[in-house]
């Protein structure tokens, strides 16, 4: 295959462009793919171009978007229109033409999944598309039953200076719809590589309530610009200016997402460039240049190994906002790997596991060839020193900041442990298996499973304490509740209740195997000389299981009565809330 690309300026260029074209195409070519990328704001210019294009390549494929800049070999420019001819030796194109007015996402998609039965599995399809919209939405998540192997890619139209954002074919220019091209051939490869560039910040928030599939309410509860206020002191009269250095991360099918915030609206809501979940996690994030173009740079390395006859760039018009004048720096290496060709566009389409995924802030390289690699050009391609001298301080600032999140998420996460766990046994506090009981008993009322528990009480415990002292004393507590970890599963519950008492709570055991386990371990506690001298200690245990129709006020009066009557017939002993007596 080729790639033949051509910048043209006006329509007065085209003919020397279709001449040129003929001059390198090769001779008996039959597949051609036309791709137009137009930054023309006229459509009367744009529907000349496309209809003297298929004048001259009556079999060819013509398809394209409206852009917000063109990339050709290595260079960015505005209003201007690429032509990218692609030439292929083997493989076949098929291109659907969804019109969103008068088709759902959910028919479009279904269509084209169907089509597959009919021309073949494609190795990949390239989607563009309208400004997203629910059907939009409904589309990118029908294709989730597409085989694995098809690779998905594409963008969303840009917007041009004075026009909306169109996709178009030789025959129709649309303002809302979905076309899909797609590439099937035994010898095509295509793999599509991405980047980001920015960098989390800051600690994780939950969408607590969103509308509709692309605005977020809150964020803990809270108006979602309230974050934006709280941390960064950007307002919503300046939000607009401030939004793209602070995009918004989270993670969907082990990939990280970049949202980029839209709008924002009296209720303190957000609208963002692309879709979230309710309950998905996200962080702000930070940009800054130099990270952006290393993440380039690391993945035109990845690009070059795959040794690719033809490069095309789906670019996020927002990476070239922020750039701005190093905005050259995203796209100039490329065509030291293979022809490129491409367009700034305001999303980008890339499949992420069985997903197609709409993505904000990054850039695709879809790379494609026909038939066996060949050895991987040995390329240099040059870091952006200058970018890395003048933002060293705000990369360290913000690795201070990464850090210390860090480490106070960790602080946390130990300090919510510390709150459940009693210091000195190392096992459940009275709160915390207080609580698990109540939740457990609660949850039993549903699912009619039984649960048991375990009252033990350490017998004569004031004795040791006033003969070996109050060290040796905890030293017993402490093995007490080794004994009880080790004697209990791991969806069990051992908790110290208070003093010499312990807890233990058994969901999914009957009264039977509850004053099994009850016997096993009053039998370690009675055997093993765990005191100064060699002597053993002992304990009397009352068991009981919840009844049904009962309360816990009762249920924890049956398991303190058993443990009552196990002191009262001479301690060292098991008894059941049915008077069930085991041990001496």
């Amino acid at each position: 295959m080729r790639q033949i690309s051509f910048f043209i300026k006006t329509l007065s260029d085209l003919p020397a462009c279709i001449d040129a074209f003929w001059d390198e195409c090769p001779e008996g070519s039959h597949h051609i793919l036309v791709s137009v990328y137009s930054g023309w704001t006229s459509g009367a210019k744009l529907h000349k171009l496309l209809s003297d294009i298929k004048k001259e390549l009556p079999g060819a494929i013509i398809a394209g978007c409206t852009t917000g800049g063109e990339i050709f070999a290595g260079t960015v420019s505005d209003n201007t229109t690429i032509l990218s001819f692609m030439i292929f030796d083997n493989a076949r194109l098929n291109i659907r033409v969804y019109d969103l007015s008068v088709k759902s996402g959910n028919e479009a998609a279904d269509d084209l999944i169907a089509s597959i039965g009919r021309i073949g599995t494609p190795v990949g399809i390239e989607l563009l598309m309208t400004p997203p919209n629910p059907s939009v939405y409904q589309f990118l998540r029908r294709l989730s039953a597409l085989p694995p192997s098809v690779q998905v890619f594409g963008g969303i139209a840009g917007e041009t200076e004075d026009a909306g954002q169109y996709v178009f074919t030789a025959n129709r220019i649309f303002d809302n719809a979905i076309i899909a091209i797609c590439f099937l051939g035994d010898n095509l490869r295509v793999r599509v590589h991405s980047c980001l560039g920015w960098t989390p910040l800051g600690r994780s928030m939950r969408i607590t309530q969103m509308r509709g599939d692309n605005t977020i309410v809150t964020l803990d509860h809270h108006p979602a610009i309230d974050f934006y206020e709280r941390y960064l002191k950007i307002t919503p009269e300046t939000f607009k200016e401030e939004r793209l250095v602070f995009p918004l991360l989270f993670e969907r099918n082990g990939k990280t997402i970049a949202r980029m915030p839209k709008d924002s609206h009296d209720d303190g809501s957000l609208t963002l460039f692309g879709d979230c979940k309710k309950d998905e996690h996200v962080r702000l994030a930070y940009g800054d240049p130099s990270s952006i173009l290393s993440s380039v740079r690391d993945m035109q390395l990845e690009v070059a190994t795959f040794s690719p006859e033809a490069i095309v760039i789906f670019n996020c018009l927002s990476r070239r906002l922020f750039l701005r004048s190093d905005s050259h720096f995203d796209v100039r290496s490329f065509p030291l790997i293979a022809p490129t060709a491409g367009a700034y566009v305001h999303g980008e389409i890339a499949r992420q596991g069985s997903e197609a995924v709409l993505l904000n802030m990054s850039m695709l390289a879809v790379c494609m060839r026909e038939g066996p690699g060949v050895e991987p050009k040995k390329i240099e391609i040059p870091l952006e020193e200058h970018l890395d001298r003048t933002m060293r301080v705000v990369q360290r600032l913000a690795h201070f900041i990464q850090v210390t999140t860090s480490e106070l998420e960790d602080a946390n996460h130990q300090l919510a442990r510390l709150a459940k766990i009693d210091r000195l046994t190392g096992i459940f506090n009275r709160g915390e298996i207080e609580s698990i009981l109540q939740k457990e008993i609660n949850g039993k009322r549903n699912k009619e499973e039984p649960i048991s528990a375990i009252m033990i009480d350490l017998d004569d415990f004031k004795k040791i304490n006033d003969t070996y002292g109050h060290a040796i004393g905890d030293q017993v507590l402490q093995w007490v509740g080794r004994v009880l970890l080790r004697n209990t599963r791991r969806r069990d519950a051992a908790g110290r209740w208070g003093g010499e008492e312990f807890l233990i709570l058994l969901p999914g055991a009957h009264l039977k195997a509850a004053a099994d386990i009850a016997e096993r371990i009053r039998a370690q506690i009675a055997s093993e000389p765990i005191l100064p001298d060699g002597k053993c200690i002992s304990a009397s245990l009352g068991v009981a299981e919840f009844p049904r129709s009962s309360s816990f006020k009762a249920f924890y009066r049956a398991l303190d009565d058993a443990l009552y009557q196990a002191k009262a017939q001479g301690k060292n002993r098991v008894v059941s809330a049915e008077n069930e007596q085991h041990g001496i």
